[in-house]
């Protein structure tokens, strides 16, 4: 089992927990090869979700008669 330590002064250490799965799922919505800036307040933004995938046809269908739909 890999044992990673931590510490923020350099002089005390500690084992840090393990990643849970929520955790390793956010880590790799971040791009390769970002560079750590050293400072532990700075948070990493993580791109937006994707939107879901829409159906072709009646999905489509079913906003353009309820936008038309309003108009009536």
């Amino acid at each position: 089992m890999l044992r990673c330590l931590g510490s923020t002064d350099g002089v005390t250490w500690a084992q840090l927990p393990a990643p849970t799965d929520a955790d390793t799922a956010l880590a790799a919505k971040l791009p390769n090869g970002l560079p750590f800036t050293g400072d532990i307040s700075h948070e990493f933004p993580t791109p937006p979700e994707p939107p879901p995938p829409v159906a072709e046809g009646g999905a489509k269908l079913a906003r353009v008669a309820a936008a038309h739909a309003d108009l009536a």
